[in-house]
């Protein structure tokens, strides 16, 4: 704060580590590993990834790390996840099938497109 100014591009809060040896597994999807540090790790994929993403790190053949992680940042196939591991991550099977319930009341938008008073008193049940 009062020391010395530092640029943030060269700013780096954990210190990054060699790839040599080393594979990504993204949701079971294995793609290219870049570097690697304890806060993230840098990707490129040949397909989408999500957004939120269980990642597992393996380092000649053993999984050394396996944690719940969220996109940082992203650029053409590539993007940075930073681990989460207080992140809480479920699949629920099937639930393509379902879809979400229609609004029962349509909202009623006056002129402007705000909220008409009818549905604002509706609302609040004058």
């Amino acid at each position: 704060m009062f020391g010395k100014k530092k640029n943030p591009a060269d700013y780096r809060v954990h210190e990054r580590y060699s790839a040599e040896n080393m594979r990504v597994v993204i949701d079971g999807v294995e793609c290219t590993l870049h570097d690697y540090s304890d806060g993230g790790v840098r990707i490129s994929a040949r397909g989408t990834t999500r957004r939120v993403a269980l990642i597992e790190i393996y380092k000649n053949g053993k999984c050394v790390r396996k944690s719940p992680a969220i996109v940082a940042w992203r650029r053409e196939n590539q993007a940075g996840y930073a681990f989460r591991s207080n992140l809480k991550i479920c699949e629920v099977e099937g639930a393509e099938k379902y879809h979400r319930k229609p609004i029962a009341e349509p909202v009623n938008q006056n002129d402007t497109g705000a909220v008409s008073g009818d549905a604002l008193r509706r609302r609040l049940k004058m």
